[in-house]
C-alpha cells in the first residue's frame, strides 16, 4: 500500500529480464520486482537511506552502494554487507575515476552471476584543494545586498556564490592512485577487499 503512494510515474521503471513479466521499479524507499502479467509484486527490497552510487544486479538481486564515503553490499534478503571501512573525502569507493574518461561512468562492476563485485578504490590524499565557484546557485535568495563596511562588491552586487572545493591535480606528474578491489561472495555476504 505504502509502496503504491510512491510510485507516481513509471519514469523509474525497467524490465531487466526480457523473457519474463516482471517490471523492476525502484522508489525512494524501495527496489520492487512487479509481474504485470499475475499483478503481483514477486520480490521487494527496502532501500538504504541515503545511498549513492547504487548498482544493482539482476541476478542476485543484489545492491552495491556507497554511505557516508564507504561501501555496501545489500543482498536480495535484507542482508546489509559493508566492503571497505576507510572511505572518506579523500579515499574514495565506488565512484567513477578521473571523470568519466573512456566512458566509464560509475565505480562498481557486478559479474555475469551477481556473486562477484569488482569496485575502484581512490586514494586522493595527496591532491590539493581548488574551489569551484558555481555561478548558477547564488548563495540565500540571491538579492541584491548592499556591502558590507570593507567589502568589495561580488557579481554586480549580489550576494556572493558560495565556492564548491574539489580535489584535484594540477601537478603534470602527480597521480593518485586508483586500486580495483573485489567482494566475493556477496549474495552469500562473504565480503572483502583487496
Amino acid at each position: 500500500e505504502k509502496l503504491a503512494r510512491e510510485i507516481r510515474t513509471l519514469q523509474y521503471v525497467s524490465f531487466p529480464y526480457p523473457d519474463q513479466t516482471l517490471a523492476l521499479i525502484t522508489t525512494t524507499h524501495y527496489r520492487v520486482l512487479y509481474d504485470w502479467k499475475a499483478r503481483r509484486v514477486t520480490w521487494q527490497l527496502a532501500m538504504p537511506e541515503q545511498a549513492s552510487h547504487q548498482d544493482w544486479n539482476k541476478e542476485s538481486k543484489a545492491l552495491a552502494y556507497v554511505h557516508q564515503d564507504n561501501l555496501y553490499v545489500l543482498t536480495a534478503d535484507g542482508k546489509t554487507h559493508q566492503v571497505s571501512s576507510d572511505g572518506s573525502r579523500e579515499v574514495v569507493y565506488g565512484q567513477s575515476v578521473h571523470r568519466d574518461e573512456f566512458g566509464i561512468h560509475k565505480g562498481t562492476f557486478w559479474s555475469p552471476k551477481g556473486s562477484l563485485l569488482a569496485f575502484y578504490r581512490m586514494d586522493q590524499s595527496m591532491v590539493s584543494d581548488f574551489p569551484l565557484i558555481d555561478i548558477d546557485q547564488p548563495q540565500g535568495d540571491g538579492g541584491r545586498v548592499q556591502p558590507r563596511h570593507g567589502q568589495h562588491r561580488l557579481s554586480q552586487g549580489r550576494r556572493p556564490h558560495r565556492p564548491l572545493f574539489h580535489q584535484h591535480s594540477l601537478e603534470p606528474r602527480r597521480e593518485h592512485p586508483v586500486y580495483v578491489g573485489t567482494a566475493p561472495h556477496a549474495e552469500q555476504g562473504r565480503t572483502g577487499g583487496l
